[in-house]
């Protein structure tokens, strides 16, 4: 009946929104991969790669029908854009991220719409609008968050993160906070207890000389030469 086949298409749209979801956090992981030194990181992240391929293939699995089953009807696969770019705001109590050019998005069905926690992060799904699907992976945040609610504006999709602590965010993305943790961290001195401050300068003084480039050198050469000459 026309009730049944409707409810069969939803929980095929409700798979593959699971299905890109995973997919996306499989993406994410990769990118770590890259990052992690340690090798029981590199161990558990491998591991926990494995686990959410075998996952996407049970979804898709479950997506794809036998192919004794495959309607000759079948409609054209409806392409997919993935959106990249954004803009941000805050107030005191909330974040907002506002994913724009998305013109007459206000008109499509809310039920078109969903925004998915996929563990990693959130992934924001716009289906069948215009004649494309539209995926917009959500940054993970720099700070703790409650869950996020979305609304249909005029031309843009408005997400909204109520913030667990009120107070100024510096960055929104965690990539972005610990960036710049640790240029900070590049250049501050490492001082053990016993060591006392001219050892930690002379630290910072050898990495600049170093890393830095032929006039860079040149300069701290003839500082260093001036100030043993002092000494003496």
């Amino acid at each position: 009946s026309e009730i049944v086949s409707s409810l069969v298409a939803q929980f095929l749209y409700n798979l593959k929104d699971a299905v890109l979801g995973v997919q996306l956090d499989l993406e994410e992981l990769a990118k770590l991969q890259g990052t992690v030194q340690r090798e029981r990181l590199k161990r558990l992240l491998t591991a926990e790669k494995v686990k959410i391929e075998n996952e996407i293939k049970q979804l898709s699995a479950a997506v794809t029908p036998p192919s004794g089953e495959i309607n000759q009807h079948v409609k054209p696969k409806t392409p997919t854009t993935t959106i990249t770019s954004y803009a941000w705001d805050q107030s005191d109590k909330f974040v907002k991220i506002y994913v724009t050019n998305l013109k007459g998005i206000q008109n499509l069905s809310q039920n078109n719409v969903s925004l998915t926690d996929g563990g990693l992060h959130y992934c924001l799904v716009i289906r069948n609008f215009n004649g494309t699907n539209y995926l917009f992976n959500v940054p993970r945040l720099a700070n703790e968050t409650e869950a996020p609610t979305f609304k249909l504006k005029t031309d843009m999709v408005l997400i909204m993160f109520k913030k667990k602590t009120q107070e100024k965010w510096e960055f929104l993305t965690e990539k972005d906070k610990m960036a710049k943790a640790n240029k900070e961290n590049q250049f501050k001195p490492s001082l053990g207890k016993e060591e006392d401050p001219s050892a930690g300068i002379m630290g910072m003084m050898k990495k600049m000389y170093d890393e830095g480039d032929d006039e860079m050198k040149r300069t701290i050469a003839k500082a260093w030469t001036e100030s043993r000459d002092k000494q003496m």
